[in-house]
């Protein structure tokens, strides 16, 4: 470039340049007017290229003010796409502006313009006497129908009747254990006729298979008593049917506490009274 006294070469303001090998979707708008406009002035001291041309570096400045006007174009371009992006969200901004202010006047207008409620007219009785000969009547209680049968309870032995009893039906049974294993079985007659008692349509649904196997089991011999059967220990109590619960069986049989009926595949002990 040529000066009123020296001689520059172009190559020196092209290396100058501050947005030099720089990506321009990362600047901001700011960086963006600054380099810009260092590169309108890098232009502007360009423009005596003409006298440069007696100079050995005239091809080469020649070729980097090329890309620097190449570089130019592209950064004016890239800055008047941010500035439409900008107006574009000015408009969206103003249209939403609007939008709300619109909104605002219709709900300020409903809110002017709703109707007046009345108040409700309390009244009350001053020195009201009461009527004697009017009283406010319960309604009645309405009764069940069909209440829940109530098991035999099973007697207990007191522990010298259980130390009479046969030692091969008691085995090696202790006498708390005898009394552990009647309590569960008493458990089990009242679970069992809890769900007998009810009528079909108040069984639950978990319970309908034992509300069946209940009423086929029953026999005439055992119609009006309480009676369990092995099947209602497992299913009613989880209590499995062993060495033990089978001594307390016996010695429940030999004592007259339980009787037992055979029929139809079942072995059915009745409670005795």
């Amino acid at each position: 470039l040529h000066s009123s006294k020296k001689t520059y070469s172009l190559t020196k303001y092209w290396m100058a340049s501050p947005t030099h090998e720089v990506d321009l979707q990362t600047l901001s708008l700011e960086d963006l007017v600054y380099n810009l406009t260092a590169k309108m002035e890098l232009l502007v001291d360009s423009v005596s290229i003409l006298s440069c041309k007696s100079t050995p570096e005239f091809d080469t400045d020649l070729k980097k003010l090329d890309e620097a006007l190449n570089v130019h174009e592209e950064m004016y371009n890239e800055f008047n796409k941010r500035l439409d992006e900008l107006h574009a969200h000015t408009s969206e901004i103003g249209e939403l502006l609007q939008s709300v202010q619109e909104e605002n006047r219709t709900y300020r207008h409903a809110l002017d313009h709703l109707p007046a409620i009345p108040a409700e007219k309390i009244t009350t009785k001053k020195h009201e006497t009461p009527n004697t000969t009017e009283r406010a009547t319960l309604p009645p209680i309405k009764k069940s129908h069909k209440t829940a049968k109530q098991p035999t309870r099973i007697g207990l032995l007191s522990e010298k009747e259980f130390d009479k009893t046969p030692t091969y039906m008691r085995g090696r049974m202790t006498y708390q254990k005898f009394i552990s294993l009647v309590e569960k079985i008493q458990l089990v007659l009242d679970e069992k006729y809890k769900i007998a008692s009810l009528p079909l349509s108040k069984v639950p649904m978990s319970k309908i298979k034992y509300y069946h196997e209940f009423k086929e089991a029953e026999t005439t011999e055992t119609k009006g008593g309480s009676f369990f059967v092995e099947e209602d220990v497992k299913n009613l109590s989880g209590v499995m049917v062993d060495p033990a619960m089978r001594s307390t069986l016996s010695v429940l049989r030999h004592n007259h506490l339980l009787k037992e009926i055979r029929g139809n595949k079942l072995i059915r002990y009745l409670v005795l009274e």
